[in-house]
């Protein structure tokens, strides 16, 4: 475990190295909320590698979110049967 953390932190350590000065030339409020979201989902699931918890990925994610609404739309497309 103690790998991990060290590998995640020398790869997110260089990455806000690389985009600091970047960010700060940037006016875009629009993109720095952009990065904000992705870096919080590759800290997700850095998290997730470091003490391998096993959260839910994408596809459950996805899969949580919208099979309700998919089976709500699928039943109010069939048409029934004579």
């Amino acid at each position: 475990m103690l790998e991990r953390i060290i590998v995640l932190l020398v790869a997110y350590g260089s990455i806000f190295l690389y985009d600091r000065s970047q960010l700060k030339s940037v006016s875009n409020k629009a993109e720095k909320a952009v990065y904000v979201v992705l870096m919080l989902a590759s800290l997700y699931f850095a998290i997730d590698y470091v003490l391998a918890l096993k959260f839910p990925g994408l596809y459950e994610s996805v899969d949580f979110a919208f099979t309700g609404l998919a089976k709500l739309i699928d039943k109010m497309l069939t048409v029934p049967k004579k």
